[in-house]
């Protein structure tokens, strides 16, 4: 099942389904904007790349030979968490 959650709701270790795949979360770093919103980022690794993203160089990071994304975004930025 899928949830929409506000960006700032991330929690290491939460599952994030992007471009077809599902990533779990390292460390979550949190900080204030200018605008006084909290800001979170993580890094997102996935075991099962989807097609689109098997082709894709922004998806693989060739040191860790793994598929990552950052996922960054305040409460006004919405992701998709498998629970």
């Amino acid at each position: 099942m899928e949830n929409l959650i506000g960006a700032n709701e991330m929690q290491a270790g939460d599952t994030i389904r992007f471009y077809g795949a599902d990533f779990v979360l390292g460390e979550v770093t949190r900080w204030t904007g200018d605008d006084g919103l909290e800001v979170c980022r993580a890094k997102g690794v996935t075991e099962n790349p989807s097609d689109v993203m098997l082709g894709d160089c922004y998806f693989y990071d060739n040191m860790t030979k793994q598929y990552r994304w950052t996922f960054q975004g305040n409460k006004f930025a919405t992701l998709n968490r498998v629970s």
